[in-house]
């Protein structure tokens, strides 16, 4: 068992963050909880395999996952891994968020998460955020994680999607801001012409958030180039949501201001399911796995209260 997980669980324990969930063989947790001097008080050891356990989750997996040739042996064969069976957990109620990526890929931890968890109500896809503490600001890049190439509408989903995020779990006001190496039409390309239509459709459904584009991290980010050259745009200089074109410059922005620029990283947090599931990076730290513990215990809590306001 990894270090860091149980290091992490320890703390979230300590911080009484959340009651963590180990999943895996008791006596080899245990053991290994011991050689490094840790406390398991607090934690919670779900047995895996669990005979009647693992048969329940196999009959509920199959029968969802029916149309794509899944019988209840093949979701046996995939509840053998530990995300499938975690996101499972979750799913049946038997947790009430689960997180997971540790020494393992993000696609392979991700799949049984797209393949399982149903979509929040109102939402089209799922997207991934970083939060990001960077020069005494707070900032959220999307998509960073998942969608690799979305369409304008799909970039209007993420935006919207993200800008609740910020409100809902951070508690900030979202200033959006779609961004492009183009500001509002000054390079005619298919590229920036998708980032404004987008801002135009977030725009249209939700009139009451600050949003804008298409538009280039300076613009966005520095009040002076903002004022200057652009006064008429809803964005000053003082956008705090960045909506990127696509995954790959989201994730290569988001990994030069990490090393750059030293910014505190949480994420990423897969927003748009209807429990919360996060994937951790393949390298991560124990603060890192604490950090996106406690976002998905608020998610968790979120969706709880939710459930309650409905009943």
């Amino acid at each position: 068992l990894d270090e860091m997980v149980l290091r992490a669980s320890q703390t979230i324990v300590d911080e009484n963050i959340a009651e963590p969930i180990l999943v895996g063989d008791p006596a080899k947790i245990r053991a290994r909880a011991a050689e490094l001097d840790i406390d398991l008080t607090g934690l919670r050891i779900v047995e895996r395999p669990n005979e009647a356990r693992l048969e329940r989750y196999a009959r509920l997996l199959a029968k969802e996952r029916a149309d794509h040739g899944v019988d209840v042996e093949k979701a046996k064969q995939l509840l053998r891994d530990n995300a499938y069976y975690g996101v499972m957990m979750v799913h049946s109620g038997d947790a009430d968020g689960f997180v997971s990526g540790i020494n393992r890929s993000y696609p392979d931890t991700i799949r049984p998460v797209l393949e399982i968890m149903p979509l929040k109500g109102g939402v089209s896809r799922v997207a991934g955020v970083y939060c990001i503490a960077v020069k005494n600001r707070v900032l959220f890049f999307a998509d960073s994680t998942v969608n690799i190439n979305p369409t304008a509408e799909e970039l209007a989903d993420i935006a919207l999607t993200t800008a609740t995020l910020a409100k809902e779990q951070f508690g900030m006001d979202p200033r959006v801001a779609m961004i492009s190496f183009s500001n509002f039409g000054s390079v005619n390309h298919e590229f920036p012409r998708r980032m404004a239509e987008a801002a135009a459709i977030a725009r249209s459904r939700r009139p009451d958030l600050v949003i804008d584009g298409e538009m280039a991290p300076d613009t966005a980010l520095v009040p002076e180039i903002a004022a200057a050259h652009f006064p008429e745009s809803r964005i000053r200089g003082d956008a705090n949501v960045l909506i990127f074109p696509n995954v790959q410059s989201g994730n290569i922005s988001l990994k030069l201001v990490q090393q750059l620029a030293g910014g505190e990283v949480i994420g990423p947090i897969l927003m748009g399911l209807s429990k919360p599931v996060n994937v951790l990076n393949y390298h991560t730290t124990v603060s890192e796995i604490v950090n996106i513990t406690a976002i998905t215990a608020v998610m968790a809590n979120d969706v709880q209260q939710r459930k309650e306001a409905v009943s």
